[in-house]
């Protein structure tokens, strides 16, 4: 909630632009899109947090899950699946139906016609979305209509990412009229380029306090942990090994095979006797924490996996949790293994940066040749001292 308060505080001085053409007592209306499970979640803090601050006075309409209805989206416009989509072949057969998601979203945004227009994360369609309603807005301040609604982007494409980082940062200049940045550098970055963006920090880092320990003490730490332990049905002597292989459907299908094939990798070494550390003594049992809406398909493709190697019986014992359960696994877990992406990022600032870099090292450099290899060293994300 931290993060998104401080969106919050942003987007309350952006819609002050808007509030003047409104009556009094007429409800503040925003119109949010989500298109996956991790702008799901962050669209549902943002919208707790307006609600904590309007009360009634704030009305929301748009496209998002479970989160964001639990916090007062009465309904998606559409099914937020549509737009989790990524990668060639997944991404061209869906274009018609992406497009025809695009015209309707704009026609939608006209009838509510809304203080405010967040797009979130799914940067391929909220770009798009908030361009067109750019260019509408600039015709029809033109022709003397007041301009609405104030277009702000929730999370910044990764422009710092390639070589051509200023040129990318500013494809999104006069599209958006306030961009919000997860990670320090991006505020610099994008202002570099004529973007208005302000730097909310990163949501996944709520539940990671500022000094890198997970909010409580060790003492109600280890309680959570154990309650999950014994809730879940794990032995106490078990090395709990935990997979997180993203919220989108195309990363958990790519992702989770792989990281339950390693994973069993383990289990038959140390079920040869062989140790793995020091401190892996005992049995590894393997923990899944599922994304919002994918619970079944976790459950799939972990049972084809392991039984494809033999090993549904009687070798990685795995356990399939739900999106609520992910912190106290999380917690409860000795090791980790994380797609990129949100899941690193916590991992990263409650482990340390090396973490991130240990795949190109400490000093590798940010060059052509490295960026073939796979290698391309983070920016720093820890706070200075």
């Amino acid at each position: 909630m931290r993060r998104c308060a401080a969106a919050n505080l942003r987007l309350r001085s952006l819609q002050c632009r808007r509030l003047s053409s409104r009556s009094s007592t007429s409800p503040a209306v925003v119109f949010l899109v989500a298109g996956e499970a991790s702008g799901d979640v962050i669209g549902g803090r943002l919208m707790r947090a307006l609600r904590n601050e309007y009360g009634g006075a704030i009305h929301f309409e748009g496209v998002g899950g479970d989160s964001m209805r639990a916090e007062g989206l009465a309904s998606s416009l559409f099914p937020m699946s549509e737009l989790s989509v990524a990668g060639f072949a997944e991404v061209l057969p869906s274009l018609p139906r992406i497009a025809a998601r695009l015209v309707q979203t704009q026609r939608a945004v006209r009838r509510a016609q809304p203080h405010v227009v967040v797009g979130i994360d799914s940067k391929g369609f909220n770009l798009r979305l908030l361009r067109s309603l750019a260019h509408r807005r600039a015709a029809a301040g033109r022709n003397g209509i007041p301009a609405a609604p104030v277009l702000v982007q929730y999370v910044g494409p990764s422009a710092w990412a390639f070589g051509d980082a200023d040129a990318r940062a500013a494809r999104l200049r006069g599209g958006v009229d306030e961009l919000l940045v997860l990670l320090p550098f991006e505020e610099a970055l994008f202002r570099r380029a004529g973007v208005p963006a302000t730097f909310v920090g990163h949501p996944a880092l709520d539940d990671v306090a500022i000094g890198g320990e997970p909010p409580g003490t060790a003492a109600e730490r280890a309680a959570e942990a154990a309650a999950f332990r014994r809730e879940v049905g794990l032995s106490p002597c078990a090395q709990v090994l935990c997979l997180l292989p993203g919220s989108r459907a195309q990363e958990v299908r790519a992702m989770l095979p792989l990281l339950l094939r390693g994973a069993e990798r383990l289990v038959e070494r140390r079920r040869r006797g062989e140790a793995l550390s020091s401190r892996w003594a005992g049995p590894i049992e393997l923990v899944v924490p599922a994304a919002p809406g994918m619970r079944g398909e976790v459950d799939r493709i972990v049972l084809e996996t392991l039984a494809a190697r033999g090993t549904a019986g009687g070798g990685a014992r795995c356990s399939v949790v739900g999106s609520g359960s992910r912190r106290a696994a999380f917690g409860a877990a000795d090791v980790a293994i994380a797609a990129c992406g949100t899941p690193l990022v916590a991992a990263t600032r409650r482990v340390g940066r090396g973490l991130a870099e240990r795949r190109c090292g400490p000093q590798a450099p940010s060059t052509s040749s490295s960026r073939r290899r796979g290698c391309r060293r983070w920016p720093s994300t820890r706070p200075a001292g």
